[in-house]
Protein backbone atom coordinates (compact mmCIF):
# COMPACT_ATOMS: atom_id res chain seq x y z
CA UNK A 1 0.00 0.00 0.00
CA UNK A 2 1.36 3.43 -0.96
CA UNK A 3 1.69 6.37 1.44
CA UNK A 4 -1.30 8.21 0.00
CA UNK A 5 -3.57 5.16 0.14
CA UNK A 6 -2.57 4.61 3.78
CA UNK A 7 -3.59 8.20 4.60
CA UNK A 8 -7.08 8.06 3.13
CA UNK A 9 -9.92 8.81 5.54
CA UNK A 10 -13.17 6.82 5.66
CA UNK A 11 -15.26 7.46 2.52
CA UNK A 12 -12.36 9.38 0.96
CA UNK A 13 -11.16 8.26 -2.45
CA UNK A 14 -8.49 9.29 -4.94
CA UNK A 15 -9.82 11.37 -7.86
CA UNK A 16 -6.58 12.00 -9.78
CA UNK A 17 -2.98 11.01 -9.32
CA UNK A 18 0.44 11.68 -10.84
CA UNK A 19 4.11 11.02 -10.08
CA UNK A 20 7.62 12.09 -11.00
CA UNK A 21 8.43 12.10 -14.70
CA UNK A 22 10.79 9.35 -15.88
CA UNK A 23 13.20 12.01 -17.08
CA UNK A 24 14.73 11.80 -13.57
CA UNK A 25 16.03 8.33 -14.50
CA UNK A 26 17.89 9.35 -17.66
CA UNK A 27 21.16 10.66 -16.18
CA UNK A 28 21.44 7.95 -13.49
CA UNK A 29 20.82 5.25 -16.09
CA UNK A 30 23.57 6.69 -18.29
CA UNK A 31 25.92 6.47 -15.32
CA UNK A 32 24.78 2.89 -14.67
CA UNK A 33 25.58 1.99 -18.28
CA UNK A 34 28.96 3.66 -17.97
CA UNK A 35 29.93 1.68 -14.86
CA UNK A 36 28.46 -1.51 -16.32
CA UNK A 37 30.65 -1.01 -19.38
CA UNK A 38 33.63 -0.48 -17.08
CA UNK A 39 32.79 -3.79 -15.40
CA UNK A 40 32.77 -5.59 -18.76
CA UNK A 41 36.10 -4.02 -19.74
CA UNK A 42 37.75 -5.10 -16.50
CA UNK A 43 36.40 -8.62 -16.94
CA UNK A 44 37.69 -8.85 -20.50
CA UNK A 45 41.10 -7.54 -19.50
CA UNK A 46 41.31 -10.12 -16.67
CA UNK A 47 41.75 -7.58 -13.91
CA UNK A 48 41.61 -8.42 -10.20
CA UNK A 49 38.28 -9.17 -8.55
CA UNK A 50 38.29 -5.83 -6.71
CA UNK A 51 38.52 -3.85 -9.94
CA UNK A 52 35.70 -5.92 -11.45
CA UNK A 53 33.34 -5.65 -8.48
CA UNK A 54 33.82 -1.92 -7.73
CA UNK A 55 32.19 -0.45 -10.87
CA UNK A 56 29.42 -3.08 -10.69
CA UNK A 57 28.59 -2.09 -7.10
CA UNK A 58 28.62 1.59 -8.02
CA UNK A 59 26.24 0.90 -10.94
CA UNK A 60 23.83 -0.99 -8.68
CA UNK A 61 23.89 1.78 -6.03
CA UNK A 62 23.27 4.57 -8.56
CA UNK A 63 20.46 2.63 -10.24
CA UNK A 64 18.83 1.78 -6.91
CA UNK A 65 18.92 5.35 -5.63
CA UNK A 66 17.51 6.69 -8.91
CA UNK A 67 14.66 4.15 -8.89
CA UNK A 68 13.76 4.87 -5.26
CA UNK A 69 13.80 8.62 -5.96
CA UNK A 70 11.42 8.09 -8.86
CA UNK A 71 9.05 5.76 -7.01
CA UNK A 72 9.00 7.70 -3.73
CA UNK A 73 7.18 10.71 -5.22
CA UNK A 74 3.39 10.56 -5.23
CA UNK A 75 0.87 13.34 -5.86
CA UNK A 76 -2.91 12.96 -5.56
CA UNK A 77 -6.14 14.89 -5.25
CA UNK A 78 -8.86 13.11 -3.31
CA UNK A 79 -12.51 13.88 -2.83
CA UNK A 80 -11.59 16.30 -0.03
CA UNK A 81 -7.82 16.86 0.08
CA UNK A 82 -4.67 17.57 -1.87
CA UNK A 83 -1.86 15.18 -0.85
CA UNK A 84 1.68 15.65 -2.17
CA UNK A 85 4.62 13.53 -1.05
CA UNK A 86 8.19 12.99 -2.15
CA UNK A 87 11.26 11.38 -0.62
CA UNK A 88 11.82 8.04 1.06
CA UNK A 89 14.36 8.44 3.86
CA UNK A 90 13.96 12.22 4.05
CA UNK A 91 10.26 12.62 3.36
CA UNK A 92 8.46 15.84 2.50
CA UNK A 93 4.67 15.88 2.46
CA UNK A 94 1.90 18.41 2.02
CA UNK A 95 -1.72 17.69 2.92
CA UNK A 96 -4.26 20.44 2.31
CA UNK A 97 -8.02 20.48 2.55
CA UNK A 98 -9.34 21.62 -0.82
CA UNK A 99 -11.02 24.63 0.76
CA UNK A 100 -7.55 25.75 1.93
CA UNK A 101 -6.01 25.65 -1.56
CA UNK A 102 -5.58 29.18 -2.91
CA UNK A 103 -3.69 28.41 -6.13
CA UNK A 104 -1.97 25.62 -8.03
CA UNK A 105 0.59 27.03 -10.46
CA UNK A 106 2.52 25.17 -13.15
CA UNK A 107 5.92 26.15 -14.52
CA UNK A 108 7.08 24.34 -17.66
CA UNK A 109 10.05 24.93 -19.92
CA UNK A 110 9.85 24.20 -23.64
CA UNK A 111 11.62 20.89 -23.06
CA UNK A 112 9.25 20.16 -20.18
CA UNK A 113 6.18 20.75 -22.36
CA UNK A 114 7.57 18.43 -25.01
CA UNK A 115 8.22 15.61 -22.53
CA UNK A 116 5.20 16.27 -20.30
CA UNK A 117 6.77 17.40 -17.03
CA UNK A 118 7.09 20.59 -15.02
CA UNK A 119 7.16 22.23 -11.61
CA UNK A 120 4.07 22.29 -9.43
CA UNK A 121 3.68 25.15 -6.95
CA UNK A 122 0.87 24.91 -4.41
CA UNK A 123 -0.24 27.93 -2.38
CA UNK A 124 -2.50 27.53 0.62
CA UNK A 125 -4.18 29.83 3.10
CA UNK A 126 -1.90 31.23 5.77
CA UNK A 127 1.03 31.65 3.39
CA UNK A 128 1.70 27.96 2.79
CA UNK A 129 3.72 27.53 -0.41
CA UNK A 130 5.33 24.28 -1.57
CA UNK A 131 7.19 23.52 -4.79
CA UNK A 132 7.52 20.04 -6.32
CA UNK A 133 9.72 19.63 -9.37
CA UNK A 134 9.75 17.24 -12.35
CA UNK A 135 6.08 16.32 -11.88
CA UNK A 136 4.48 14.25 -14.64
CA UNK A 137 1.71 16.11 -16.54
CA UNK A 138 1.36 18.95 -13.98
CA UNK A 139 -1.18 20.86 -16.09
CA UNK A 140 -3.59 17.91 -16.14
CA UNK A 141 -3.12 17.47 -12.39
CA UNK A 142 -3.88 21.16 -11.79
CA UNK A 143 -7.05 20.84 -13.88
CA UNK A 144 -8.12 17.84 -11.77
CA UNK A 145 -7.60 19.85 -8.57
CA UNK A 146 -9.66 22.76 -9.88
CA UNK A 147 -12.40 20.42 -11.11
CA UNK A 148 -12.67 18.73 -7.72
CA UNK A 149 -12.85 22.09 -5.94
CA UNK A 150 -15.71 23.04 -8.26
CA UNK A 151 -17.47 19.73 -7.59
CA UNK A 152 -17.38 20.39 -3.85
CA UNK A 153 -18.07 24.11 -3.66
CA UNK A 154 -19.89 25.13 -6.86
CA UNK A 155 -23.24 23.51 -5.86
CA UNK A 156 -23.18 25.39 -2.54
CA UNK A 157 -22.48 28.68 -4.30
CA UNK A 158 -25.29 28.00 -6.80
CA UNK A 159 -27.71 27.18 -4.01
CA UNK A 160 -26.78 30.37 -2.15
CA UNK A 161 -27.26 32.46 -5.29
CA UNK A 162 -30.64 30.83 -5.91
CA UNK A 163 -31.72 31.52 -2.31
CA UNK A 164 -30.68 35.15 -2.54
CA UNK A 165 -32.52 35.50 -5.85
CA UNK A 166 -35.66 33.98 -4.36
CA UNK A 167 -35.59 36.51 -1.51
CA UNK A 168 -35.09 39.48 -3.82
CA UNK A 169 -38.43 41.18 -4.35
CA UNK A 170 -39.56 41.53 -7.95
CA UNK A 171 -39.67 45.09 -9.30
CA UNK A 172 -43.15 46.48 -9.93
CA UNK A 173 -43.88 47.15 -13.59
CA UNK A 174 -46.64 48.70 -15.70
CA UNK A 175 -47.43 49.47 -19.31
CA UNK A 176 -46.70 52.82 -20.89
CA UNK A 177 -50.09 54.42 -21.67
CA UNK A 178 -48.70 55.81 -24.93
CA UNK A 179 -46.67 52.98 -26.52
CA UNK A 180 -47.87 49.99 -24.42
CA UNK A 181 -44.27 48.88 -23.67
CA UNK A 182 -43.47 47.49 -20.22
CA UNK A 183 -41.74 50.01 -17.94
CA UNK A 184 -41.06 50.28 -14.22
CA UNK A 185 -43.97 51.43 -12.12
CA UNK A 186 -41.88 54.26 -10.64
CA UNK A 187 -40.67 55.51 -14.05
CA UNK A 188 -41.27 59.15 -14.90
CA UNK A 189 -40.13 58.99 -18.52
CA UNK A 190 -40.88 56.03 -20.81
CA UNK A 191 -37.58 54.59 -22.02
CA UNK A 192 -39.19 53.53 -25.28
CA UNK A 193 -41.17 56.57 -26.45
CA UNK A 194 -39.52 59.16 -24.15
CA UNK A 195 -42.87 60.61 -23.10
CA UNK A 196 -43.66 61.93 -19.64
CA UNK A 197 -45.57 59.25 -17.71
CA UNK A 198 -45.07 60.68 -14.20
CA UNK A 199 -48.62 62.01 -14.04
CA UNK A 200 -50.07 58.68 -15.09
CA UNK A 201 -51.56 56.78 -12.11
CA UNK A 202 -49.93 53.43 -11.32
Amino acid sequence: MSYIESQLLPNERIVARTARNKIVLVLPMLLVLLFAAATVVTLVSHQTVGLVVAPLVIAVVIGGIAWLTYKSADFAVTTSRLILKQGLISRRTLELQLNKVEAVNVDQSLFGRMLGYGTLQVSGTGGTKEVFSIVNHPDAFRTAVQAQINVIYAPAAYQQASTESAHTPARAERQCPYCAETILAAAKICRFCNRDVSATPV
